[in-house]
């Protein structure tokens, strides 16, 4: 490999993906007590310095991570899944999500999930548990769910995170209407869980419209509210305003297919085709997946 010598991460990462690491382990084997350690903190150098490795040594870093939890505290393993979980916390591909949440399962059972000492972080874990389960149409687990750990939050912030977890799983259940009572009963009170809170309002409207044509304007009006809301508030991020912007670009072209004429409509699906493999959103690409596979069958039949 040729060094950048002005490039140390580049410089870091090359030397490491040159290394067959795995040959490594098979030569220490049962002459180093401490291989599953290392193993864990080698996959998690490789993960953090080249996401391309995440693929590569996910599943066996969690393995080891597994086979090793007797040789940490709990404070130990409470970092090392919050760590891991933070690796597939952005991904949604299915096997991601799916790994994402049996590894949450897993330290919910064990006690390594939620911090009893610092309960204010409890929050985003607490809701990124049900988002990843409603993912996977987890409904009953995530109802169980709430019931057993809305505890596990600051009391001042319980009731409303309640509601939160009510709403998804009433819109989970397609139960819009009851969701939107939910959401216009919560609380706006953080950028990132009112982000989402007003990314499902504009999905509950959104499917309402498919169902009856009088929530058209009402879609209309909230998108332009969320719209707002992103470019005139100063506390969003930039990571926020992208998906942000996406998520109203994908809602803009399914209701382009859905509700447009000619050449909006044929636009929509050029678009639908592109978009559904790029969109950071699980659910935009879950919706125009479904456009694209009903448009191929209709295609196969008429052929």
């Amino acid at each position: 490999t040729i060094f950048k010598t002005d490039d140390t991460s580049f410089n870091i990462r090359e030397f490491l993906n040159s290394i067959d690491f795995e040959k490594y382990f098979k030569g220490i084997e049962g002459f180093d007590t401490d291989l599953e350690i290392q193993k864990m903190a080698i996959y998690s150098i490789l993960i953090s310095l080249d996401e391309s490795n995440l693929k590569k040594y996910i599943f066996k870093l969690i393995e080891s991570f597994k086979k090793n939890a007797s040789n940490f505290g709990k404070e130990g393993l409470l970092h090392i899944a919050g760590s891991i979980l933070n690796y597939l916390a952005e991904k949604q591909e299915p096997e991601y999500i799916k790994l994402r949440f049996d590894l949450i399962k897993y330290a919910l059972e064990n006690d390594i999930y939620f911090d009893n000492h610092y309960r204010n972080v409890n929050t985003y874990k607490f809701r990124s548990a049900i988002n990843t389960a409603l993912n996977l149409n987890e409904i009953s687990w995530t109802e169980k769910y709430v019931e057993t750990y809305i505890t596990k939050l600051v009391e001042s912030e319980q009731d409303n995170m309640k509601i939160y977890a009510k709403a998804h799983i009433e819109f989970a259940n397609g139960n819009y209407q009851e969701s939107l009572e939910y959401i216009a009963r919560f609380d706006m009170f953080d950028i990132p869980v009112n982000f989402q809170i007003k990314k499902l309002q504009l999905k509950n409207f959104y499917k309402l419209s498919l169902m009856d044509e009088k929530y058209f304007e009402t879609l209309k009006y909230f998108s332009d509210a969320f719209r707002h809301y992103l470019t005139e508030n100063r506390k969003i991020s930039e990571k926020h305003y992208e998906v942000g912007i996406d998520f109203l670009e994908g809602i803009n072209t399914l209701f382009n297919y859905f509700f447009a004429e000619n050449k909006k409509k044929n636009d929509a699906i050029y678009k639908i085709d592109s978009y559904a493999l790029t969109t950071s959103t699980k659910w935009l690409r879950d919706e125009m997946d479904a456009i694209l596979n009903k448009i191929a069958k209709t295609q196969k039949k008429t052929a």
